[in-house]
C-alpha cells in the first residue's frame, strides 16, 4: 500500500500479512493512541464472498468485549481500500513464546485458561473463531492473553447473527476446508459441517504445542496434514517432553478429550475445558483459584526459563456475562424449548452422573457427592421416570464419560451432568442435560448461589430438571420432588458431609458420619433423612465390626423410629429398620412389613431389594431371595455389594458351582474387592479346594492385615486342609486382636468348627448370641455350620433366634 495515511490513521510500518489481509501497525492522530490496522487486499474487494467476510469480522468482533479479546475500534472504507482499526497489543505470541521448546506448565495452562475464557464469551454470542492457532494468540508485556482475529468467525444460527446487528449469509462454500491446516478441526479439513466444537479442538492442538514444543499433526505439505489431523493419534506429551507425572497424565487425558476426531466426543461446551484446565492449574500453584476467579487485577505467574523478556503472565479475570446477554440466551433456550416440546417425547430414563468438584478445596468434594446424591434420591421419587441409582452412577466418578456410552451401559435415554465450584461463601453450579441417543445438548444452566441457598437450590434444580425431562407431574408428585428437604441450610450441609462420610464405609468415615448427622439434626430437629442417615450409620457399625451391636443396634432403631415419626414415607428409614428389626431384634415379621413398605414406596430403591433378599436368603427362602437380588441387580447392576450377594444366596442354597461363577464374575469388574475374595475363599473352602481358598485369604490380608473375616475364613481353610497348627496360630492371633478392637466369638466359633471343636464352635456361637452378633442370622443356612446341625445345643440357638431348623 503505497499511502502512509488511511483517513485518521497513520501507517508506521508493516506488521505481517496473511490470506485475509495485511496487518500495519499505526497511529490515531484524533486520540493519540497506537492501533492496527488490517487492510484487505484490493484483489480480494472485487469477491463479494470474501468482502462481506471481512466486515462481518468486524462487526462480530466489535460486539465482544472481554479482557482476552482484541478490541476493534472502527471499520472503514476510502478509496477502495477496505480496513478495520484495532487494538494494538504489544507483546509476542504463542508462536514466538514456544520457538520449538516446551512451556512451563504454569504458563502454558495460564494461557490456555484465558484462550478458553474468551472462546467462551465468544461462544455465548453465538460466534465461534475457525482459526485459533499460535500466531493468533497474543501474550502482552503485562502478561495478559488476546486473542485476535475472527476473520473466518460464522454465526451459529440466524437469530444471534440478527442480534449482533448482522445479517445472516451462509459465507462458506460447502467442501471447502477453512482456518490453518495444523489447527484445522477434521470437520474443518474435510469441509463439512462446522460449530463451536472446531475451536475446542484448536484449543487442544495449541495447548499441546505449548506443552511439547511442536505440533500434534505435522507433514511436508498441507495435504499430509490434513490427513494427519483426520487420521492420526498424536504423540504422548510425555514422550515429547520426556517427563512423566500424574499432572501430565491428567493434561493428556484433557487433550485426548479436546482432539477428538468426532465433535460428538469432545468437550461439548467449552467452559468445560477451561474449567478443567483451570483445577490442573490451581493443582500446580494453589494461589491461581483467586486470581482467576475474583480479581480484576491479576495476579502473576513467573515466565521461568523463557528469553522472551516478559516477567509476568496476567491470569484472566472472571467472565462477567453482560445482562444483556444472559436475557438473550435465557430467550433463545425458551423460544428452543417451546418450539420442540411439542414434537419431542419425555425423557423416560436418566443417569445423574457425580458432579465435579472444581473447587480449590479438595474437602468440598461431600458437596458435589452430596448435591447429586440428594438429586437422584429427589427424582427417583418419581412414578414416570427412571433415575440410575447412586452405585450405579458412581463408578464413572473422577473419569471423562462419554454420555453415548453411559447411556448404552446404564440404558438410559438422557445424561446430566454436572460441575461445583465454592469460594468462601459462594457457590457456582454448571449442570447439562444431554441426550444419550446422540450426544445432543437438551438443556444447561448456570447457577450462582450463597451455600446457605443450597436447600432452595435442591429444590429449584430438582423442578428445573423435571421440566426440561418433559414430565408432566401432578400437585402431589410435585410436592413428591420437593419433600424432606431442610429447613436450615447449614442442617443440609452437615446431612451431605454425613453421607459422603457413610458411603466410605469406614469405621472412621461411619463414626464421623454419626457426627455430622448428630450436628445436622441439632440445626434441624425436625430433619427426616438425618436421622435415616444416622441409623444407617449406627447400623453399619455392627456390619464392618466396629463394636458390639448392644448400643449402636438400640441407637439405629430409635434414630429410624425417629425418622418415620417426621415422615411415614421415607422409603430409606423403613429400609433400615427392617435390617435392625431382623439381624438385631430377630422380629422377622416386623422385619419383613418395613422392607414391603420401603419396596412399595420406592420400587426403584435397590437396597431395599437388596437387603430384603439378605433376610429372605436366612430364612431358606432361596426362591424369593434369589428374586428380590436380581431385581436389585437390574436396578444397580455395577454395584460390588449387589453382585456379591448373589454369590452368597448360591452358596447358602449349595449351589457351590454356580456361587464361584457369580464370585468371579463380581472380580472382573473389581479384582481388588475383598469382600469378594473373602466369600469365594469361603466357596472354595466347601467344595474341598482349600489350597485356592487360602490363596483367596491371603490376598485379601495382603491388603489388610486384621481383615477378621479373612482371618476366620483362613483358619477354617487351614483346619479342613488338616493345617491345624496353623488354624491354632489364627485362633491366637484373633484373640490378640480382640485386645485392641471388637472381634466377636462368632469368628473364633467359625475357626473351632472346622478344627472339629463342637463344644468351643457351640461356646462361641452362644456367646455371639448373647452380644446379637448381626451375623448370627445366616446359622440356619451357613454352610460352615453343617457339622453341627445335629447338636441340641445348635437347634435351640436357632429356635432363639426365631426360626426353624
Amino acid at each position: 500500500m503505497k499511502s502512509k495515511q488511511l483517513l485518521q490513521y497513520r501507517i508506521l510500518s508493516k506488521l505481517g500479512a496473511g490470506g485475509q489481509g495485511t496487518v500495519y501497525k499505526a497511529t490515531d492522530t484524533k486520540l493519540g493512541r497506537r492501533v492496527v490496522l488490517k487492510v484487505l487486499p484490493p484483489k480480494l474487494t472485487v469477491n463479494v464472498t470474501s468482502l462481506k467476510r471481512f466486515e462481518r469480522e468486524a462487526k462480530l468482533a466489535s460486539a465482544l468485549d472481554h479482557p482476552n479479546i482484541c478490541t476493534i475500534f472502527d471499520l472503514a472504507e476510502v478509496d477502495g481500500v477496505h480496513f478495520i482499526a484495532m487494538q494494538y497489543v504489544g507483546g509476542q505470541n504463542v508462536r514466538q513464546l514456544v520457538d520449538g521448546k516446551a512451556l512451563d506448565l504454569r504458563l502454558a495452562l495460564a494461557i490456555a485458561v484465558q484462550v478458553a475464557d474468551a472462546l467462551s464469551a465468544a461462544h455465548a454470542r453465538g460466534i465461534i473463531h475457525r482459526d485459533i492457532k499460535a500466531g493468533n494468540v497474543m501474550v502482552t508485556d503485562k502478561g495478559q492473553v488476546k486473542v485476535l482475529d475472527f476473520g473466518l468467525a460464522k454465526l451459529l444460527d440466524e437469530t444471534s447473527a440478527r442480534t449482533a446487528g448482522v445479517h445472516h449469509t451462509e459465507l462458506t462454500d460447502v467442501g471447502v476446508p477453512y482456518g490453518t491446516a495444523t489447527y484445522a478441526a477434521p470437520e474443518q479439513a474435510t469441509g463439512g459441517k462446522v460449530d463451536h466444537r472446531a475451536d475446542i479442538f484448536s484449543t487442544g492442538v495449541l495447548l499441546y504445542e505449548m506443552l511439547t514444543g511442536i505440533w500434534p499433526f505435522q507433514g511436508k505439505s498441507t495435504v499430509e496434514v490434513r490427513y494427519g489431523v483426520i487420521h492420526d493419534t498424536p504423540q504422548p506429551v510425555a514422550e515429547v517432553r520426556g517427563e512423566e507425572s500424574p499432572l501430565i497424565a491428567r493434561l493428556q487425558a484433557i487433550i485426548d478429550r479436546a482432539l477428538a476426531k468426532e465433535p460428538a466426543a469432545r468437550y461439548q461446551q467449552v467452559d468445560e475445558l477451561r474449567d478443567e484446565l483451570r483445577a490442573v492449574l490451581r493443582e500446580i500453584d494453589p494461589a491461581a483459584n483467586q486470581a482467576i476467579h475474583f480479581t480484576g487485577g491479576i495476579a502473576p505467574v513467573a515466565l521461568r526459563g523463557r528469553k522472551n523478556g516478559l516477567a509476568q503472565l496476567l491470569r484472566p479475570p472472571v467472565l462477567l456475562f453482560a445482562a444483556g446477554v444472559l436475557l438473550l440466551l435465557a430467550l433463545a433456550s425458551g423460544i428452543y424449548f417451546y418450539l420442540n416440546r411439542a414434537r419431542q417425547p419425555g425423557v423416560e430414563s436418566l443417569a445423574v452422573l457425580p458432579f465435579t468438584n472444581v473447587s480449590a478445596d479438595p474437602n468440598a468434594e461431600y458437596l458435589s457427592d452430596g448435591l447429586t446424591e440428594s438429586l437422584i434420591n429427589s427424582l427417583a421419587q418419581l412414578p414416570s421416570v427412571k433415575v440410575r441409582s447412586r452405585s450405579s452412577v458412581f463408578r464413572y466418578k473422577g473419569q471423562e464419560a462419554d454420555p453415548q456410552k453411559v447411556g448404552r451401559e446404564l440404558d438410559v435415554r438422557a445424561v446430566l451432568t454436572g460441575r461445583v465450584e465454592t469460594h468462601g461463601d459462594d457457590l457456582a453450579l454448571n449442570v447439562e442435560l444431554i441426550d444419550a441417543r446422540d450426544d445432543s445438548h437438551i438443556w444447561g444452566e448456570r447457577y450462582t448461589r450463597k451455600l446457605a441457598d443450597l436447600p432452595t437450590l435442591q429444590q429449584e434444580l430438582s423442578r428445573a430438571i423435571a421440566d426440561k425431562l418433559q414430565l408432566r407431574l401432578s400437585g402431589a408428585e410435585q410436592q413428591q420432588l420437593v419433600k424432606n428437604s431442610a429447613t436450615n441450610a447449614e442442617a443440609y450441609q452437615l446431612y451431605l458431609q454425613g453421607r459422603y462420610q457413610w458411603n466410605k464405609r469406614t469405621a472412621e468415615g461411619l463414626q464421623q458420619g454419626i457426627e455430622y448427622f448428630k450436628r445436622a439434626i441439632e440445626r434441624d430437629p425436625n430433619y427426616a433423612p438425618a436421622y435415616s442417615g444416622l441409623a444407617d450409620c449406627y447400623w453399619l457399625l455392627n456390619v464392618y465390626n466396629v463394636g458390639p451391636a448392644t448400643d449402636s443396634s438400640r441407637q439405629a432403631r430409635e434414630a429410624a423410629t425417629k425418622a418415620l415419626a417426621l415422615d411415614e414415607t421415607l422409603a430409606e428409614a423403613h429400609a433400615s429398620l427392617a435390617s435392625v428389626s431382623y439381624r438385631y431384634d430377630w422380629r422377622w415379621a416386623e422385619a419383613e412389613q418395613h422392607f414391603k413398605r420401603a419396596i412399595g414406596l420406592n420400587p426403584d430403591y435397590a437396597t431395599a431389594h437388596q437387603w430384603y433378599s439378605a433376610m429372605l436368603a436366612a430364612s431358606g427362602r432361596f426362591a424369593e431371595a434369589n428374586a428380590e437380588a436380581k431385581r436389585a441387580h437390574e436396578l444397580e447392576p455395577f454395584s460390588l455389594t449387589i453382585n456379591s450377594d448373589l454369590g452368597r444366596h448360591l452358596y447358602y442354597a449349595r449351589q457351590y458351582e454356580q456361587a464361584l461363577a457369580a464370585y468371579r464374575q463380581t472380580l472382573a469388574m473389581d479384582r481388588n474387592y475383598m469382600r469378594a475374595h473373602i466369600e469365594l475363599g469361603n466357596v472354595l473352602a466347601q467344595t474341598g479346594k482349600t489350597d485356592e481358598a487360602i490363596t483367596e485369604f491371603q490376598q485379601v490380608l495382603a491388603l489388610d492385615k486384621e481383615s477378621i473375616n479373612a482371618l476366620d475364613g483362613l483358619g477354617y481353610a487351614y483346619a479342613a486342609a488338616g493345617q491345624k497348627d496353623k488354624a491354632q496360630q489364627i485362633v491366637a492371633q484373633l484373640n490378640e486382636l480382640a485386645k485392641r478392637r471388637y472381634v466377636s466369638p462368632y469368628h473364633l466359633a467359625v475357626i473351632y468348627v472346622g478344627l472339629g471343636a463342637r463344644a468351643q464352635a457351640l461356646e462361641q456361637l452362644e456367646q455371639a448370641a448373647d452380644e446379637r452378633f448381626n451375623w448370627l442370622v445366616f446359622l440356619r443356612v451357613e454352610p460352615q455350620f453343617d457339622s453341627l446341625r445335629a447338636e441340641p445345643r445348635y437347634t435351640a440357638l436357632v429356635r432363639r433366634l426365631g426360626l426353624a431348623q
